[in-house]
């Protein structure tokens, strides 16, 4: 229901249904994650043309984040600490 109503507002045709029936699917949690985990380590490309930036970055975040207790999983079996 508020999917439709979001479409009218923006003034989508969803009159068929097709529409609303995506965006639920799309929506629900485990289509979510799925997008989120293909996401993960999908930034490593974005250092592949500036070698030795993704080391300078990691380092920079462990040193302001130390003593946080803060855990973040790069992907691919890798943390920052």
């Amino acid at each position: 229901r508020e999917a439709a109503r979001l479409a009218a507002f923006l003034g989508l045709d969803a009159s068929d249904g097709r529409l609303i029936d995506g965006v639920v699917s799309d929506a629900t949690f485990g289509a979510l994650r799925e997008a989120e985990l293909q996401a993960l380590g999908g930034w490593r490309e974005d250092f592949a043309p500036h070698p030795g930036l993704r080391g300078r970055v990691e380092a920079a975040l462990k040193r302001e984040t130390r003593g946080l207790g803060l855990r973040y999983d790069l992907g691919g079996g890798e943390d920052l600490q």
